[in-house]
């Protein structure tokens, strides 16, 4: 499976390197990034949806990370094709099948096809750790089996000691 050593060296990359900070700029350690000091699993989803940070008394939906992850996995797509095209000779290591995002996993055998499965960027993964934080719970890395929304959204109340905050929005069966 390739990663960043692989690619760094090839034309394609360095192009899209430059096309990138050209848009977004030369990318800064997260340690010295304040906006990434005060973010939070909500003001990082809100900021992904909206391209902004949240303010206070504004809301998160889950429905918003549903369609920011349909976007993801249609823009998925477009990676897959060019890919094919201009990295030929290296595996692309997702495939977008049925709305899914799966990645490829090295085989568990020697010589054997690889394994793929969904990727664990999913909206209820990452809603997961947002209502838990919102309920002052501690979430873990991974949800429980099983788990679905009991919010289906959240509220932000401002930066307090240096973080985002939010609290309870609509529970899925009605108002909190």
């Amino acid at each position: 499976m390739p990663d960043h050593h692989d690619l760094e060296g090839l034309e394609i990359y360095k192009l899209g390197k430059k096309v990138h900070e050209a848009i977004h700029g030369k990318i800064v350690p997260i340690d010295l990034d304040p906006v990434a000091q005060r973010g939070t699993a909500a003001s990082f989803a809100f900021a992904m949806s909206f391209n902004r940070e949240p303010e206070p008394l504004e809301v998160l939906h889950f429905s918003d990370l549903v369609a920011r992850h349909m976007e993801d996995v249609d823009g998925m797509r477009v990676f897959v094709d060019t890919w094919k095209h201009r990295v030929p000779n290296l595996p692309w290591p997702f495939r977008v099948k049925e709305n899914m995002l799966l990645c490829r996993r090295r085989p568990r055998r020697a010589g054997k096809e690889p394994d793929w499965e969904e990727d664990y960027r999913t909206a209820e993964n990452d809603w997961w750790q947002i209502e838990s934080d919102a309920l002052g719970e501690r979430a873990g890395s991974d949800p429980p089996e099983g788990y679905r929304p009991s919010l289906s959204s959240v509220e932000f109340v401002g930066v307090v000691v240096g973080r985002h905050r939010c609290g309870a929005g609509n529970t899925v069966t009605g108002t909190s």
